[in-house]
This record gives C-alpha cells, sequence and structure tokens, in this order.
C-alpha cells in the first residue's frame, strides 16, 4: 500500500514539473516554430526515433543488470521498472527516476546493491557512448563547429574522463577510497564490471546515441532543414552530454539546446537550430511518456478483466458437531 501511494505521489509530481517544463520550452520557441511550416512525416520520424532510443536504454539498463547481478535477471520486469521511472527525469536531479529503481528493483527480482552499482554504470556509459560518438563525428569533418561555450566544453572533457572511470582498476580504486568514509560502498566492489561487459554495453548504449541524434536530424528536416546526418548526430548527443551533466536541471531543458544550437551554428541559422531543438524535445516529451502511459494502460485493463473475488461463505457448524 505505502509503495502503491509513493508511486502515485511521484507519478503526480512528474506530470506536473513535465506541463511546466514542456510550456517552458515551448514558449522559448513560439516565435521560431510555425506549424503550417512543419512536415509533419519528419516530426512523426522525430518521436518514433527518440521511442526507438528510449527501448534501446531500457534494454542497456537489463543488459547492465545481468552483468553486475552475474546472472540472466527477468527481461520484462526490468525492462518494464526503467520505462516506469524514465519520466521521473523530468525532475530536478532525476530523483524518481533513480530512486524508483531502487525502492522497486526487489519486486522485480533484482537486488538493490546491484541497482545502486548500475546507476553509476548507466550514466558513466550514457556520456562515453554519446561523448564518444559526438567527439569522433566531430573530428571527422566538423571541428568548425566547435564553439567555446563552457557547457560544450565541458560535455567534451566529461567523455574522455568517464571512458577512464569505466576501467576496472580505476573503479575498485574509486570505491576502496569511498568505502574509508562510507562502509557500506565497500559491498559495491563485487559489482565491478569486466572488460568484456564493458564493451558489450558500451555499444549498446552507442546504438542508443544514434537514434536519438536521428531524432535531431529528423526535426530539423521538419523544420525544412537539410543539415548533414553526422554533425546532428553530434550535436545533439554532445548536447544531451552537457544535459547530464546539469544536475539541477529538469532533463537539462534549455543546457541541451543552447549547446545544440552553438553547434549547429556552422552550418544552420540559430532559429533554425532553435526550432528543431525545440520541435525534437516536444518530440521526446512525447516517446518519454509514452511506454509509461501504455504500461498504466495494460496494467488497468488487466485489473478491470480480472474476475472479482467471490466473497466469503461462513459455514456454521450444527450443535451435534
Amino acid at each position: 500500500m505505502r509503495q502503491r501511494l509513493a508511486r502515485s505521489v511521484i507519478i503526480a509530481a512528474v506530470a506536473m514539473v513535465v506541463a511546466f517544463g514542456v510550456s517552458r520550452v515551448w514558449s522559448a520557441g513560439a516565435y521560431s516554430i510555425s506549424f503550417d511550416a512543419i512536415h509533419w512525416p519528419y516530426a512523426a520520424l522525430s518521436v518514433a526515433s527518440t521511442l526507438v532510443f528510449v527501448l534501446v536504454y531500457a534494454i542497456c539498463w537489463w543488459m547492465v543488470m545481468c552483468a553486475i547481478e552475474r546472472r540472466r535477471v527477468p527481461f520484462v520486469a526490468t525492462v518494464r521498472l526503467f520505462l516506469l521511472t524514465w519520466p521521473g527525469r523530468y525532475v530536478p536531479a532525476s530523483l524518481p527516476h533513480y530512486g524508483g529503481r531502487l525502492v522497486a528493483g526487489p519486486g522485480a527480482g533484482l537486488t538493490r546493491p546491484a541497482v545502486a552499482a548500475s546507476l553509476v554504470y548507466e550514466n558513466i556509459f550514457a556520456i562515453v557512448g554519446a561523448g564518444a560518438l559526438s567527439i569522433g563525428l566531430l573530428a571527422i569533418g566538423y571541428r568548425d563547429a566547435l564553439g567555446g561555450s563552457a557547457w560544450l566544453v565541458a560535455a567534451l572533457v566529461a567523455a574522455p574522463i568517464a571512458a577512464l572511470a569505466l576501467h576496472p582498476a580505476v573503479a575498485r580504486g574509486a570505491i576502496r577510497v569511498g568505502a574509508r568514509r562510507v562502509k557500506r560502498l565497500a559491498t559495491l566492489e563485487q559489482h565491478v564490471l569486466g572488460p568484456a561487459a564493458l564493451l558489450r554495453i558500451g555499444a549498446a548504449y552507442m546504438v542508443g546515441s544514434v537514434f536519438a541524434g536521428l531524432a535531431f536530424w529528423s526535426a530539423l528536416r521538419a523544420v525544412g532543414s537539410d543539415a548533414p546526418l553526422p554533425l546532428a548526430i553530434a550535436a545533439y548527443n554532445i548536447g544531451g552530454v552537457a544535459g547530464m551533466l546539469a544536475i539541477a536541471v529538469p532533463s537539462g531543458i534549455g543546457v541541451r539546446e543552447g549547446v545544440v544550437v552553438a553547434v549547429m551554428g556552422a552550418v544552420v541559422s540559430p532559429p533554425v537550430a532553435l526550432s528543431a531543438a525545440v520541435l525534437a524535445r516536444l518530440a521526446g516529451v512525447v516517446a518519454d511518456f509514452t511506454p509509461f502511459a501504455l504500461i498504466l494502460l495494460i496494467h488497468a485493463v488487466r485489473r478491470m478483466r480480472r474476475p472479482a473475488p467471490l466473497p466469503a461463505v461462513k459455514v456454521r457448524r450444527s450443535r451435534a458437531a
């Protein structure tokens, strides 16, 4: 009962924050978006690409949990838990997204220490996957797109640092240092991933980053821009890393868009880049909440179809018995 009440409160809080975030993003780009000029098939492709990105990240978390637990954890329960908590990213510090999995993880067949370790790993993997892909694409043919934005520089620096943190020796050393002050952290050392798992999971996260970039490129096409796909992928992912670094900002709203406009300024005018960034953000909100809504809808339908329990019949014993 308490868990259901807590989830309801979290869902209500997330819904309120998302409504505020959407209104804020819309007001920021209202002057640069004309509904009559939007190519809706590309806008739909942006939503679909973001939806695939979310599903890939859900599978990536399942892969992380399998590697940490050293066993095959329940696929459906793990992915469902991820999708239910995913909209919690729109709350400052993404507390429902992380805390929800910590609280509900044991109910999905996961151990809480392993879930705690996975939360650290998934952020590092996301930064490495998106950052490495972006740096590679920018270095190949778009060096001139790099500006002097502080968030952009921070994102470019965070990627190699995160990659270094993935090394098993570095991870174990960091845990031992932290365990000197917090003894409970010592248990995390048994959850350090090996090289094979790091490469396999890192490649999966990079696939998700490609779909995230494809969503932004589709948004660019939707507003009439023919910007190159590699630059669009690089810009949106490096903006995503910057958004992750802005911990206090719900889902990196505003930070990601600012970095994207700065990077895309090499080939696209700022109003067009901002229009595409806002459209991609709105498409992302739709895609982020679609699995969440579908899971709740399916659960509600199943409860409605479940036969009502028969009333208990009391059998009185006769005095002779």
